[in-house]
């Protein structure tokens, strides 16, 4: 298997970077990877307890090549509108600059339809509206942090599956599936990205769309594939 870090910029010092759901699965490897490299991060999650517990474990299995300054929690609820806000506010006043966000939190195939506290499907409010409101909220101070700027929204191959924008049942009141509610929202992200490098194609910010693969995290914990695996 090729070596991604002969391909990687091997220097990040003066980055600053957000990674939204960073206490568990991909998003954890992801501020791993991105500290090793010397930029600071803001790991963007709920709980400040389980996060803080994650932040000890990165140090502690580093080797001192992370170091404890880089790593700063800053709560984030993506089911509310108004914790998104007050994010927002403390981390422009942690960095002036920010060179990289990755929305990266969500849930995934959430068996009954809920509603977040703001009114909106679940999956549909977690997974695209709250980074999108993020993106927005944090857009201006992106935009004024130098040339290498990047937006990252982590999708899924779902939303080419079964993504369908049901325009007539947004939240889907009507008809609620806990596949067809997850891959709207993975569609969401795609077309999300998708208007941003067509609104903006010559700033300095550059917006990417993944699919990062089959990944065994507590994400899938409620799909067939996770129940499958669990029995062997």
């Amino acid at each position: 298997m090729p070596n991604w870090r002969e391909h990687a910029k091997n220097d990040l010092k003066g980055y600053n970077t957000i990674v939204t759901g960073s206490s568990s699965g991909i998003g954890v490897e992801t501020v791993r990877e991105l500290a090793i490299l010397g930029a600071k991060v803001v790991l963007a999650c709920r709980s400040e307890e389980k996060t803080k517990v994650v932040i000890d474990k990165l140090l502690e299995e580093s080797n001192d090549l992370i170091k404890s300054e880089q790593l700063i929690f800053l709560k984030l609820d993506l089911q509310s509108l108004e914790s998104i806000r007050e994010f927002s506010e403390k981390v422009k006043s942690v960095f002036p600059t920010i060179q990289l966000l990755i929305n990266n939190a969500g849930v995934m195939m959430i068996p009954k339809r809920q509603l977040t506290k703001d009114g909106f499907e679940f999956q549909l409010g977690v997974n695209h509206i709250g980074h999108f409101y993020l993106t927005y909220l944090l857009k201006d101070v992106l935009f004024a942090s130098g040339e290498d700027v990047r937006i990252v929204n982590v999708s899924s191959m779902a939303h080419a599956e079964n993504g369908h924008i049901h325009f007539e049942d947004l939240h889907l009141e009507k008809s609620y599936g806990q596949w067809k509610s997850y891959a709207q929202s993975k569609l969401a992200n795609v077309l999300f990205t998708l208007e941003f490098a067509k609104r903006y194609p010559d700033s300095n910010v550059k917006i990417y769309s993944i699919h990062p693969g089959g990944v065994r995290t507590s994400l899938d914990r409620y799909s067939f594939n996770a129940k499958v695996v669990d029995s062997l």
